[in-house]
């Protein structure tokens, strides 16, 4: 699969262009500096969460995944030959 094909990059960029378009109107409607701290802060602590939460998937399933395969191999080959 291509990478710009990717569901994960896709929804990552909607977020990162979401947060830097709220951030830019932000800025040109004069809200205090408090509050755009708050916005960078918070989106960091998102984009992290979400990475994060993509890599710990990805092990996951990449550790999980070849045991499942061979799992459902045999359970198909049992109900092919049962029949």
């Amino acid at each position: 699969m291509s990478n710009l094909r990717s569901k994960k990059l896709l929804a990552y960029l909607i977020a990162e262009l979401t947060w830097k378009g709220t951030l830019l109107y932000m800025i040109h409607s004069g809200t205090s500096e408090v509050l755009l701290t708050t916005v960078v802060v918070v989106t960091g602590f998102l984009e992290v969460g979400y990475i994060g939460g993509q890599a710990w998937l990805d092990r996951y399933l990449k550790v999980v995944g070849p045991s499942n395969a061979g799992a459902r191999e045999s359970m198909e080959g049992r109900t092919s030959s049962s029949n």
